[in-house]
Order: structure tokens, then C-alpha cells, then sequence
């Protein structure tokens, strides 16, 4: 469960069903998955550009 606070609510609130919910959990963490796969396949940066568009005040 994601959110573990809000599920219930939500459920008993009838906002939601737990079948709606487990649906968005699986999309939820299948993009998660995709983004980490993404990264990993990724090839690391030059140096020289590690830090482009890089902001911190």
C-alpha cells in the first residue's frame, strides 16, 4: 500500500474502491520500475556536464 493513511480514508469515504486502488498502486509502481530501469541504462554524465542545469541558491 502507498499510502497507507489515505487508502482507508478514501475507501470508507467512498471516494475510491479497493479495487481502484490496487490498480493505481500497480501503475504507480510499474512507472516507478520504468524510471529506475531508465536510470540504470542511462550512460553517466562528463564531468564537464554533471552539473548543468544545476541551480541552488
Amino acid at each position: 500500500m502507498l499510502n497507507p493513511g489515505l487508502s482507508p480514508t478514501s475507501v470508507h469515504e467512498g471516494m475510491v474502491t479497493q479495487e481502484e486502488l490496487a490498480a493505481i498502486e500497480q501503475l504507480v509502481l510499474a512507472r516507478i520500475a520504468e524510471a529506475v530501469k531508465f536510470a540504470g541504462d542511462s550512460p553517466w554524465p562528463e564531468p564537464q556536464d554533471a552539473l548543468e542545469d544545476v541551480f541552488s541558491k
